[in-house]
């Protein structure tokens, strides 16, 4: 019998590696999501916010622009059509009125050409602004997970390294949490 119960217990011994190996792993995903999982998804939300917010903010430049490039072409028309009307309403020199047309209209396509190249300039100076923006935040976001994944991956090994009781690992937990919460007030 003491034999059986020897067999047992080295039977036990062995099988206890085994699960130990695979508990840590699935814990430690675990521990993962519970102290970074909501940095990490706070992060992932501000760059998305932040896209979203550059995406409505060139939207709102293309109706801007739509707009005064209709007003300028309503506008085109209006005095067009004035123009004609005079010129219809009065019996002067076809040759005088013909030059001071052509004067207003290279003057109101000048104005229009020199209002879309501002636009235009203007758009490109904010779509430039808005990339090197979201460019500094995805390298900032990317900075602070590494830093994430290198404060666990020490976690992580020091858990490894030693054995330690709940006490021990409750003040652990609270240490990391205290960092994340001064990381993420600056």
């Amino acid at each position: 019998m003491a034999t059986k119960n020897n067999m047992g217990k080295n039977e036990l011994k062995e099988d206890q590696p085994k699960e130990d190996k695979v508990q840590p792993l699935s814990e430690l995903a675990q521990l993962r999501d519970i102290v970074f999982g909501e940095a990490q998804r706070l992060l992932q939300a501000q760059q998305k916010q932040m896209f979203q917010d550059l995406q409505s903010e060139i939207e709102n430049l293309d109706i801007s622009l739509n707009r005064s490039m209709d007003q300028g072409f309503k506008s085109l028309e209006q005095d067009i059509s004035n123009l004609d009307k005079k010129t219809s309403s009065f019996d002067i020199d076809h040759h005088e009125r013909s030059d001071i047309l052509k004067s207003e209209l290279d003057q109101l396509a000048t104005d229009l050409s020199s209002q879309g190249d501002h636009t235009t300039n203007e758009m490109d100076t904010l779509h430039d602004k808005f990339t090197a923006d979201l460019n500094a935040l995805s390298t900032e976001l990317q900075k602070q997970i590494l830093e994430l994944v290198s404060k666990l991956a020490q976690v992580s090994g020091d858990l490894d390294s030693s054995k330690t009781d709940r006490k021990q690992l409750a003040q652990l937990f609270n240490t990391v949490a205290f960092n994340l919460e001064k990381e993420d007030s600056k």
